[in-house]
């Protein structure tokens, strides 16, 4: 009786990295020797030879392993591989129908990598998120069994991408931490708890923590005030040169008086003729 907890997925020909990962862990349910009869494969039998207990032992393995991995393979993918007799045979062929030669796998590593090199951060986006997509690429990485990438890679590729403004504090201490032995799950950890002692709110794009919204009000304030002083600073020099021009006008006002023998009394606040001494009122 199988420990699958019921069928394997359903491969239909489509995203086989992910079913590859699922038929798996599937068949390592059932039991470990399954799961090596499909990825590993046993030593060939040879020809009209009497089995030993173990090779009677490999080929039932065998036959499980192999009727799993049918039962989760669509009628047209079934079809394509139908012929093959032992369990190793049919996984490497599966394997090589969707995932490729090496020479194909070797060019999907490439196009692979090229979307690893330019992974960024999304506007408006958290590490969570950031993880998320990262891990795409990773499994598909992964999945074209050419090269593996460690948790403690996708953890620094995790640090790469963050931008430096925002999380800048926290990039340097995760730095002079050994990342050899980190996980993305510890990383993330940090991070989550930098944004919430920064007050970051990555789906609004704000990233102020309470000292820069005091800052900002004070560069308001600040502006305010300069506006206000600039405008009554404005206003004084109006009126200073309104003053200046009054003085001049009144200044060549009293010299033409002067001369036509009219002068003022500033203690009377009056003018008089220089000739008589009378108010100009009492004059005919």
């Amino acid at each position: 009786m199988s420990n699958g907890d019921g069928p394997p997925h359903m491969f239909n020909g489509d995203d086989f990295p992910y079913c590859k990962i699922r038929m798996e862990s599937y068949l390592e349910a059932c039991d470990s020797k399954c799961l090596k009869a499909a990825t590993e494969g046993f030593t060939p039998l040879a020809k009209d030879v009497v089995l030993t207990p173990q090779e009677k032992e490999n080929e039932k393995w065998n036959a499980k392993a192999k009727k799993h991995i049918f039962r989760g393979l669509c009628k047209e993918v079934f079809n394509r591989v139908r012929s093959h007799k032992t369990a190793h045979a049919l996984w490497k062929e599966l394997y090589a129908l969707h995932e490729g030669s090496k020479s194909e796998r070797e060019e999907h590593y490439h196009l692979v990598m090229n979307k690893l090199n330019t992974f960024e951060m999304l506007p408006k986006e958290n590490d969570n998120e950031i993880y998320s997509r990262l891990n795409v690429i990773v499994e598909e990485l992964n999945g074209l069994g050419l090269t593996q990438m460690s948790a403690a890679d996708v953890a620094r590729k995790i640090l790469c991408v963050l931008p430096n403004e925002k999380y800048g504090h926290i990039i340097t201490v995760l730095h002079q931490c050994d990342l050899s032995t980190a996980t993305p799950t510890a990383i993330l950890g940090k991070i989550n708890a930098h944004e919430m002692y920064m007050h970051m709110n990555p789906q609004d794009g704000s990233s102020s923590t309470k000292k820069e919204k005091k800052d900002l009000a004070l560069k308001a304030s600040l502006k305010g005030k300069a506006k206000k002083i600039e405008v009554e600073s404005s206003t004084s020099s109006d009126d200073d040169a309104s003053i200046a021009l009054l003085v001049r006008r009144t200044t060549k006002m009293l010299k033409k008086l002067n001369k036509i023998g009219v002068n003022f009394d500033f203690k009377k606040k009056k003018f008089f003729t220089s000739s008589k001494r009378k108010p100009i009122s009492e004059m005919d």
